[in-house]
């Protein structure tokens, strides 16, 4: 009798025990998503909860954020001592929290002692996503090197963090402009351009670069469309002249624009002989990176290229209307330092 009892009692501890497990796990497969994204390396990533808790390791990351207002739950740091001009302005307490790596080297341990919901992987640290997904915190591996990937890295980034309408806004401010432009340069001829790295005049644009579209769309062509590279290829000064460039233009940050004016090797390029070398404005953000910026410089360049044909005051307009919707703080040219 106390073996039957015995039994019983272990039979009925297993049933109860079986039930509150399949109950948990119930509870876990009817737990409501939130948001269900899929990264830019075809990753499909659950997110059950809204994100409060972002980490956003490299600029480029949280310069989108920060547009869409996730300001107050970015708990990455970026810059420090060496912070960049457009935190400086627009997000000063950024240089106060923990930086967490690089573009292409994440720091784990001090992510996982952010306690996030959220982590923003740039593209090339993706390596280190087996360690991240450690953690237990969604992670959305982002490459915004097109213009496509950039709208839909902020498509997602409202998604997780359900600020969808501040998304939508950013993204109809932008098609808005590359509408107006299409319209101002309607019929004009595609101008060339020659366009370098910040470094070295000789590295020249890939057609699979984010500023090659912006390029396309300000009314330009690039002059070697056919190079198979990615990123910055080292071309010699012998083919630039070959090339014959309307237009250069240096990215953000180049020194050099007066230096390569008067070069005597560079006389006899069109762009040179005409004084048409610009460089990308970036006294505050880059407007030829993959951020929402980005839209200025299709304006900026639109006029470089097709003179008189963006209407007096149009950038001016949109400067103004776009620091103060996106970032709370109105610009203009003038403070910009563009003429």
């Amino acid at each position: 009798m106390i073996k039957k009892n015995h039994f019983v009692a272990i039979f009925m501890f297993i049933i109860i025990g079986l039930q509150i497990f399949a109950s948990g796990n119930g509870e876990k497969l009817k737990k409501k998503k939130f948001a269900e994204i899929t990264d830019h390396f075809e990753r499909k990533v659950i997110i059950y909860e809204k994100s409060n808790r972002i980490v956003a390791p490299f600029y480029i990351l949280t310069n989108t954020a920060l547009a869409i207002g996730c300001k107050d739950i970015i708990v990455s740091g970026d810059g420090g001592r060496e912070v960049r001009p457009f935190v400086k302005e627009f997000a000063p307490e950024l240089a106060y929290k923990p930086v967490c790596g690089s573009a292409k080297n994440l720091n784990i341990e001090s992510i996982a002692a952010l306690n996030p919901d959220l982590i923003l992987v740039p593209f090339k640290a993706a390596d280190q996503l087996p360690k991240l997904e450690s953690l237990g915190v969604p992670a959305l591996v982002i490459k915004p090197e097109t213009m496509e990937n950039f709208f839909s890295y902020v498509e997602m980034l409202g998604k997780a963090t359900g600020k969808n309408n501040e998304a939508d806004k950013l993204l109809k401010f932008y098609n808005e402009i590359l509408s107006d432009v299409t319209s101002f340069i309607k019929g004009e001829e595609p101008v060339s351009v020659y366009m370098n790295s910040r470094s070295d005049a000789l590295n020249e644009l890939s057609p699979k670069m984010f500023q090659a579209e912006l390029i396309r769309a300000a009314g330009g062509k690039l002059v070697a469309e056919d190079i198979k590279d990615t990123y910055w290829t080292k071309v010699s000064l012998e083919q630039v002249h070959k090339y014959a460039p309307q237009v250069i233009v240096m990215a953000a940050g180049a020194k050099k624009a007066e230096e390569l004016r008067s070069k005597m090797e560079w006389k006899g390029i069109p762009a040179v002989d005409a004084g048409r070398i610009y460089v990308f404005p970036s006294s505050v953000d880059e407007w030829d990176s993959p951020i929402p910026s980005s839209c200025l410089g299709i304006i900026w360049l639109a006029d470089k290229l097709h003179p008189g044909k963006i209407p007096d005051n149009y950038l001016e307009t949109k400067v103004k209307a776009f620091y103060k919707e996106f970032f709370g703080k109105e610009k203009d040219l003038k403070s910009l330092g563009i003429k």
